[in-house]
This record gives structure tokens, C-alpha cells and sequence, in this order.
């Protein structure tokens, strides 16, 4: 500020007239690198007042900004430089070391894994009685059903035959102790035949039934098994041609 002023000063000093002033200023502004204000604004004392302050700082803010605008004019703003490349070494360094934190993260988890607890034993001997329980149920469950399905009759089966009604069973009706009927206990073999119509079952105590069937009246009877022998159902079996028919539908 101080040399503006003795700038100013000395101008007034050797030209008398306002014309000479301007002429020798941009004679001046020509020769110098840059333009009026920062010839003017190029000294180093420091300022002096708070309004010289003001005015050196914004004269500074004015210089920044010109300065900004030729960069951009000129060649644009200058990059940062990029980081240099890793090395191979540094890589291949890097890789390694991560794989080998992921292996030992794998070998880790793999051990607590693998880690039993301290009565694994008993646990392990409770599943194993507790299969071979399920296993023996299994092989009774068998032996019955092989049974159940070879055996045509049971042998000296005890019962009780009424004289009045006519009947054999395993006991006697509650109306036959009432009326007093006659009523005999020995033993006969209980045999099983089923009704070739509506294929249900019945329990005979002669050697055939003699009565029609109650379900749908017929008398045509079947000698079977006590239980019919269990069978895989094919798909082919449940195919139904027509599909499902239903007795009066949409009538």
C-alpha cells in the first residue's frame, strides 16, 4: 500500500497533466508481467490500518481469482498425480497373506466343529439303544402282520351258542340272560371269510356262513386270511378312466 501511495506520489510529482499520467501508466501495465493490480499489489511491507488490511486482502483474493481464470484459460488445472502401482511383489505379499488368515479361519472353524463334548459317549449309546428299540418294535410289528396274513383259522376259540336265537358268538346277548334262553359254552374254530360283493368281512364259527350278508344281501362268501396282506397301491391301479362319478350329480 505504502508503495502505491509513493507510486501515486511520484506520478503527481513528474507529470503535470492528467493525459501524461495516463499514458506513462499504460506504458507502464505493458512492460510489466502481470496487470495493474498485481503491479501495484507486488510489494512485500506488510499493511498498514485496518482499512489498508481490508483493501491488501482483497486485492490478494482478486489476484488468487485472476490467476485461477488464466490456468483454466491456459491449460485447465493441474491432476493429481496418480498413486504409483502396487508392485507384484506387493501383491502377490498381499494375496498370500490373505489367504493364509482365511485358512487358519477355516482350520479354526473346522476343530469347534470337530470338538465333542465331554459325554459324547453316553449320548452317543442313548441313540444307539434308542434305534434298536425302534428297530426290535419294527421287526415285532412284522412278525405279527406275517402272521395275521397266513392264518385262516384259530384253533379251539371258546364261545357260547344260544339254543332259542340260534347264534354263536364270543359271548352272549344281554336279552338272552334276560329271557333265560338256553345257552351252551364249548369250543369251535373261528374262521374268516369275506362277501365276494361288497368285500367286508365276517367271523364264522361253522365251517360257512349261512346267513346273507347284511351290508348288500348277498350270500356268496370267500375264504380269506384274518388280515388282508398289506400291498403297494401303483399309480395305474388309482387311474380312473372317467374320472370320478358321483350317483345323481346335476340331476
Amino acid at each position: 500500500m505504502e508503495e502505491m501511495i509513493e507510486y501515486l506520489a511520484s506520478k503527481d510529482k513528474k507529470h503535470e497533466s492528467f493525459g501524461e499520467f495516463l499514458k506513462s501508466d499504460t506504458a507502464r501495465e505493458n512492460k510489466a508481467p502481470g496487470s495493474k493490480l498485481w503491479t501495484m499489489s507486488a510489494g512485500k511491507r506488510p499493511p498498514i490500518g485496518h482499512k489498508d488490511a481490508q483493501e491488501h486482502a482483497a486485492r490478494l483474493r482478486a489476484i488468487a481469482i485472476l490467476k485461477a481464470k488464466r490456468n483454466e484459460a491456459t491449460g485447465g488445472l493441474k491432476r493429481k498425480a496418480a498413486p504409483p502401482p502396487e508392485t507384484d511383489v506387493n501383491v502377490k505379499r498381499s494375496k498370500s497373506e490373505t489367504t493364509a488368515a482365511t485358512s487358519s479361519k477355516m482350520d479354526a472353524i473346522k476343530e469347534m466343529l470337530a470338538r465333542k463334548s465331554a459325554h459324547h459317549k453316553e449320548a452317543e449309546k442313548e441313540e444307539a439303544d434308542a434305534i434298536q428299540r425302534h428297530l426290535t418294535g419294527m421287526e415285532d410289528r412284522e412278525k405279527v402282520e406275517t402272521f395275521t396274513t397266513t392264518c385262516m383259522e384259530v384253533k379251539s376259540v371258546k364261545v357260547v351258542t344260544c339254543k332259542q336265537c340260534k347264534y354263536t358268538a364270543h359271548t352272549a346277548n344281554a336279552e338272552c340272560y334276560k329271557k333265560e334262553h338256553t345257552l351252551v359254552k364249548h369250543t369251535a374254530d373261528k374262521r374268516f371269510f369275506k362277501c365276494t360283493g361288497c368285500k367286508k368281512r365276517v367271523v364264522c364259527f361253522e365251517l360257512m356262513p349261512v346267513k346273507h350278508c347284511n351290508h348288500c344281501n348277498e350270500n356268496k362268501w370267500e375264504r380269506v386270511a384274518m388280515r388282508d396282506e398289506r400291498k403297494v397301491v401303483l399309480e395305474g391301479e388309482n387311474l380312473q378312466l372317467r374320472g370320478e362319478e358321483r350317483t345323481f350329480v346335476n340331476s
